[in-house]
């Protein structure tokens, strides 16, 4: 006899049963992920990526790092807010704001303990570096705190913390360090032949039993991830492994299908978070052209036409679908200390790189 819960019904509807009755945490993720996918258009591995961030939530004291939650997009109307309505529907303690001061941030957490959910935040987060300090600050539990003067306090001096789950929604690019301690889902306009199930919050019975069924889990079996150590996919960095560690690890108590499922959406979903990577992939690149030319030395036009042939890269399509120019180029390389310079090739000079350059850029990040 299969004692779980099923997640369609409540204590309300079977009060001798459903307090005490487990969960199926195969079956919650699962049937949050097709709630998440049924209303969103959403890249590959974002649907079970939003699912285990949140059950994350409801478990989210246990842990030790806070990977906010962004939701990005290129322009208007590409379903943020409308992922921000489901989710925020979703998750324990709810406060959306579409605006919030450094003051009031801190302050709503340390008496709420909420999940917050900030909308439009592309319109106010990069011109407030205060702000944006505070965020950052919430990753880790240990410096998860402001401090900041209070007539409240005996010694004048109170430390506020800033530990909770946060999601973000905007347009645009997420500043680099706050982007380094998110989990990012790049939202993008419907097309005609997608299909989506118009949200109706009120009287979505669904959602309710979802929050319960996540709730009861969360309630008896959070302490099983505490200090977790998943198997993380070299595929990600150490600060994606930090983000995705407590995720991993609910997703394995899952079972099979969900640990394949998470990190397949992880490297899905961190894929080129970070203007790093994408240095990094160029470094790959310029490394496998010396690799074929057999040459020490390359003109930069020569490097650039190599790039442009790499169909399944951006490179051809670097800045308003043309290819990457020498002067871009030089300015993706120049943070790895790589400059071109004038170097003979042949019987002639010109603008290129030298492989030695690469050498200590190539053991770094290839």
């Amino acid at each position: 006899m299969n004692t779980a819960v099923d997640i369609n019904t409540t204590a309300r509807d079977h009060p001798e049963t459903a307090s005490a009755a487990p969960v199926d945490l195969n079956r919650l993720l699962e049937r949050l992920a097709e709630k998440l996918a049924r209303h969103l258009v959403l890249p590959p591995g974002a649907a079970d990526a939003l699912a285990l961030w949140i059950l994350n939530a409801y478990c989210h004291d246990v842990g030790r790092i806070s990977p906010v939650l962004a939701l990005v997009s290129p322009d208007r109307r590409c379903g943020k807010t409308t992922a921000l309505n489901l989710i925020g529907s979703l998750v324990p303690r709810p406060v959306t704001t579409a605006n919030i001061s450094s003051a009031a941030l801190y302050r709503v957490i340390e008496q709420r303990s909420p999940t917050l959910l900030i909308d439009e935040a592309d319109t106010f987060l990069r011109q407030n570096q205060m702000l944006l300090g505070i965020l950052n600050a919430g990753h880790v539990r240990e410096s998860a705190y402001v401090t900041r003067v209070s007539g409240s306090a005996c010694d004048g001096i109170q430390d506020f913390s800033v530990w909770c789950p946060k999601v973000l929604a905007m347009i645009g690019k997420l500043p680099p360090t706050l982007e380094d301690r998110s989990i990012v889902i790049r939202l993008s306009r419907k097309s005609p032949s997608e299909r989506t199930e118009r949200l109706r919050l009120d009287g979505d019975g669904e959602l309710f039993h979802l929050r319960e069924a996540a709730a009861q889990w969360a309630a008896t079996n959070s302490h099983l991830i505490k200090d977790p150590d998943p198997d993380i996919p070299v595929e990600l960095n150490d600060r994606a492994a930090d983000n995705w560690r407590q995720l991993l690890a609910i997703a394995d108590l899952a079972g099979e299908t969900w640990s394949l499922r998470a990190r397949t959406a992880a490297i899905a979903v961190t894929g080129l978070e970070h203007d790093e990577a994408i240095g990094d992939l160029l470094l790959f690149d310029i490394k496998q052209i010396f690799s074929v030319r057999g040459v020490d030395r390359l003109r930069s036009t020569d490097l650039v036409s190599d790039l442009a042939e790499m169909e399944h890269r951006q490179w051809p399509e670097w800045r308003n679908e043309q290819p990457m120019t020498p002067v871009q180029l030089a300015k993706v390389l120049s943070p790895y200390g790589v400059r071109p310079d004038t170097h003979r090739f042949g019987g002639f000079t010109a603008k290129g790189y030298l492989l030695a350059q690469f050498a200590d850029s190539f053991a770094r990040y290839t």
